[in-house]
């Protein structure tokens, strides 16, 4: 039996019942009136039937993952509708719905933020984010950077290495990833140069891997500038 059948089949905890009335508090006041009627209904349905409700529209997913910062909402949202459209973000239905298992597989999902709503309706490994890597002698840098990513730790999902690599080449070129310089006229920019040393390592990255990981760190808030 797999996890999200496990899950369904003991019940609701407080806690997760609580969560659910969270939900309810967070994405009635987008609605109309029948449609937060209809949704209090559904959620309560759930909670005395002891499950989870199991299907998000991509909208409500964002709110509930970034309840409190509406910045991160719209990019994950976008993110979400993109990644739907080719096929990488598995959904059902006409507006699109996910599920649990649904965004748990989906390889690009950002980290679980410690204030998501969706804390406990997402495995606990969707939350976990890696130790700092320690920062790379500087006379080293050079010779180092293109060198495949080794980390003294237990198996992390392939996008957490690739982020955790991403910020580790900016900080080894000498770089504050929350401060990323313009690009200058004619010069290639911060990130065409990190790429370029990542794709090196094509066991961690693709040319599209990393424009994804890259977007996921800008929209955690991760990188800023350039």
């Amino acid at each position: 039996m797999g996890f999200f059948a496990k899950r369904v089949l003991r019940g609701l905890t407080r806690e997760e019942e609580e969560a659910m009335q969270l939900w309810l508090r967070i994405l009635s006041p987008r609605c109309g009136a029948d449609e937060r009627a209809g949704m209090r209904k559904s959620i309560n349905d759930s909670i005395r039937a002891g499950r989870w409700w199991p299907h998000l529209r991509l909208w409500e997913a964002a709110a509930l993952f970034y309840p409190n910062d509406r910045v991160k909402e719209s990019h994950l949202l976008a993110l979400m509708e993109r990644a739907v459209e080719e096929g990488e973000l598995i959904a059902q239905f006409d507006p699109p719905v996910v599920d649990a298992s649904s965004l748990a597989g989906w390889t690009s999902c950002p980290p679980v933020p410690a204030d998501s709503a969706l804390v406990l309706w997402l495995p606990k490994w969707m939350s976990q984010r890696p130790p700092e890597l320690p920062m790379a002698d500087t006379t080293d840098a050079a010779e180092n950077a293109g060198a495949p990513l080794e980390l003294p730790m237990q198996a992390l999902p392939k996008f957490q290495l690739q982020e955790k690599k991403i910020l580790a080449l900016l900080r080894e070129m000498g770089l504050d990833p929350k401060s990323l310089p313009a690009r200058e006229k004619g010069k290639p920019g911060c990130k065409a140069e990190a790429k370029k040393t990542a794709l090196v390592d094509r066991r961690l990255f693709t040319d599209k891997s990393f424009d994804k990981a890259w977007e996921r760190l800008r929209g955690g808030g991760e990188l800023a500038g350039d």
